[in-house]
């Protein structure tokens, strides 16, 4: 049953996709046009609805568009990093770290592909860390065999924080200054916010040292343990602080 609903879902996306396309339109050119224009406005609406957190049906807007003949080839990358980005976000909400871990190297790979070519294309509104911070979590959930690629993904999304710089939260009222600011870009600058929070960055300092103890012992692991505490200390949660430095006196006394 739930592998028929999801098909049904899928194939409603994909009919979505293309409802309202022309294809009366004179020229292969003018079809691919309406398909992209018609992808876009799916595009947006998917990432509304995984802004009001509702990723189990964003998750299949986003899909569709990936299906689509537009988003193929090199001049579909823009649409495929969009599309693979807001699939694996969703996924990763959902619990599907195999397809989350999948969909976000394809958007990573997309994203190289349009710097790479000069390809103009839109910056995801929740943000890249947010992006990384999730490939990072569901390779790790892959299991062990796969924790070395998760350190990679862990150290790249530091960098990024890094590169990010703080991130404010857009909680001013329409108009403020003179910007107008919608609901949008409020919920988006609350993902944007976390996932360049301490408490984030703490997380994945624990992750490291948990990877680089099993490499290497409590040495490897306690630079990155150390300084998970003191991020966590700054921004953590209660059960956070405190599983961070209860973590600091085991891997002394092992030294």
């Amino acid at each position: 049953a739930a592998k028929a609903a999801a098909k049904a879902a899928a194939k409603e996306a994909d009919a979505h996709v293309f409802r309202h396309v022309d294809l009366s339109k004179s020229g292969l050119t003018s079809r691919r046009e309406a398909a992209t224009e018609e992808a876009e406005g799916q595009l947006e609406r998917a990432f509304a609805s995984l802004l009001d957190c509702e990723d189990a049906q964003a998750a299949p807007l986003f899909q569709a568009v990936l299906r689509s003949k537009g988003s193929g080839g090199p001049s579909g990358a823009p649409q495929r990093l969009a599309a693979s980005y807001g699939a694996g976000v969703a996924a990763y909400n959902l619990g599907r770290h195999a397809e989350s871990a999948a969909l976000l190297a394809t958007f990573f790979e997309a994203k190289a592909a349009c710097e790479a070519e000069g390809r103009d294309y839109t910056a995801p509104p929740l943000g890249t860390p947010l992006a990384r911070f999730y490939l990072a979590h569901s390779t790790y959930a892959l299991g062990r065999d796969r924790w070395p690629v998760a350190a990679d993904h862990l150290r790249a999304y530091l960098r990024e924080v890094e590169l990010a710089g703080p991130q404010r939260v857009l909680n001013m009222p329409n108009g403020w200054q003179g910007r107008a600011i919608s609901d949008g870009e409020r919920k988006a600058s609350r993902f944007r916010n976390r996932a360049c929070s301490d408490e984030a960055r703490a997380d994945a300092h624990a992750m490291l040292s948990l990877i680089a103890e099993q490499g290497g012992g409590a040495e490897a692991a306690l630079e990155d343990a150390r300084r998970a505490a003191e991020l966590a200390q700054a921004g953590g949660v209660v059960e956070q602080r405190a599983a961070a430095a209860e973590r600091l006196p085991p891997l002394h006394a092992a030294l």
